[in-house]
């Protein structure tokens, strides 16, 4: 997975959410501005095109990306940030 991270930043969700990180990253392969919600959960990663759904475009298989796809790349650039600090 060939991503470019723009922008990480982690989010506590409240005082009883569960918290996850927000990630403003480019997909180099297709050229492409997204944003990822990762959740410390495995596998509860949502990806989506922020300029779509800022044009109202939310719907499935309109704006949908797979978050397996992504989330290897995205947990490793979680654990570098973490690391960083």
């Amino acid at each position: 997975m060939n991503i470019k991270v723009n922008k990480l930043a982690y989010h506590r969700n409240g005082i009883s959410g569960e918290p996850f990180y927000l990630i403003a990253f480019t997909d180099l392969e297709l050229n492409a501005e997204m944003l990822a919600v990762v959740f410390g959960i495995p596998c509860c990663v949502a990806v989506f095109d922020p300029r779509m759904a800022a044009d109202g475009i939310i719907e499935f298989g309109q704006n949908s990306w797979r978050g397996d796809y992504y989330e290897t790349a995205l947990r490793s650039a979680i654990k570098s940030h973490e690391e960083a600090e």
